[in-house]
């Protein structure tokens, strides 16, 4: 029997095993008072899948599968993710430091789908200190994991104040971040807290959403017409704005900053466009900034009719740039950043310079 055959034998009998106890497991999950006796059972079940948590891929995947599977049970409490992660944490710790990118990235994906305040300190610190950008991609979308985590459970393990932190740190990354990667993974563990309901944590939508665009706001500064993934991470964030005042949770309402926020960094994504477009009308990005102009002068329209009062005409900016009339939509956009310099926003002028 070849090395790789015995491997998976050996995988499937330790699996079939787990299954057997996967039962009992997910009995447990819906417990807020859990016994000695369940705790033990809890430490077992997660002792038995650990080891090839540093397998080869396909082992590595199964006893992912099987560690995060009472997870997926309805209602979870908070007592049994606790003490999941209090078993699974040892075991996942040492991995992410591991020289293999694939275990660190693995393991920041189990802390992510723990969701607790001990998982996401691992994520916080593999974001901020491992110098492999393939593993801190790992760590965005570990956040972004436990946000949805937070989303679609009855009772969450984490906190409006870690929630924040979280959310923070990644605004830290968005804003100084040259990897497109990274900047993209980043964006969109953001947008996962701006999706989490309002019941789940209070005015995280509003923290979450000013924090995204005050973080790309200075990226649009370094926008040109030769950098079309950050051009697409721009895009992306204009279009978080536009759904989040549009399709509002029930009882959410965005808060006076993150509109503020949300029209700068519009304003400032026009003013990328009018830069790169009058330096170079044919620019590779055109039918990009066609886009990104499009969704901006849009949420700009929404944030002054959330505010209340009267909404600036529209100019159809984007109109402009698919109709080659690039003088036209320079003077338009000027006309339109002018008007985010006066009453109710009151943004200073300087903020949409190069």
């Amino acid at each position: 029997m070849t090395t790789k055959a015995l491997t998976s034998l050996c995988l499937s009998l330790i699996l079939s095993a787990g299954a057997m106890a996967q039962p009992s497991i997910n009995a447990l999950a819906g417990s807020t008072s859990l016994s000695a006796a369940d705790t033990q059972a809890i430490a077992a079940y997660v002792a038995q899948a650990a080891p090839n948590l540093a397998g080869e891929p396909e082992a590595m995947r199964l006893s992912r599968q099987a560690i995060l599977a009472p997870l997926a049970q309805p209602n979870v409490s908070v007592a049994f993710r606790l003490e999941l992660a209090k078993s699974v944490l040892p075991a996942i710790t040492p991995l992410i430091a591991d020289e293999r990118d694939i275990n660190a990235a693995n393991a920041l994906r189990i802390a992510g789908e723990l969701a607790t305040s001990n998982s996401l300190e691992l994520i916080e610190r593999s974001i901020k200190t491992d110098k492999r950008t393939s593993v801190r991609v790992a760590a965005a979308l570990g956040y972004r994991l436990a946000f949805d985590a937070v989303s679609r459970s009855e009772r969450s393990a984490l906190g409006t104040a870690e929630i924040s932190d979280a959310i923070r740190t990644l605004g830290e990354i968005i804003a100084k971040e040259s990897d497109a990667n990274l900047l993209d993974a980043a964006t969109a563990a953001v947008l996962s807290a701006v999706a989490i309901p309002p019941a789940k944590a209070a005015d995280i939508q509003t923290l979450a959403l000013s924090t995204l665009c005050a973080s790309l706001e200075p990226q649009t500064k370094r926008l040109n017409d030769q950098n079309a993934a950050l051009a697409s991470v721009i895009l992306r964030g204009l279009g978080a704005g536009r759904s989040a005042l549009t399709t509002l949770q029930p009882g959410a309402q965005v808060g006076r900053s993150a509109l503020t926020e949300l029209a700068t960094f519009s304003g400032c994504a026009i003013a990328a466009a009018d830069r790169i477009l009058t330096a170079n009308p044919d620019s590779p990005l055109k039918a990009t900034l066609e886009q990104v102009v499009g969704a901006a002068e849009n949420n700009i329209f929404l944030v002054r009719s959330n505010l209340g009062g009267s909404t600036p005409p529209s100019v159809n900016l984007a109109t402009l740039i698919r109709t080659n009339k690039i003088a036209d939509f320079s003077k338009g956009a000027q006309s339109l950043l002018t008007t985010l310099s006066a009453e109710p926003l009151s943004i200073p002028a300087e903020k949409f310079k190069p």
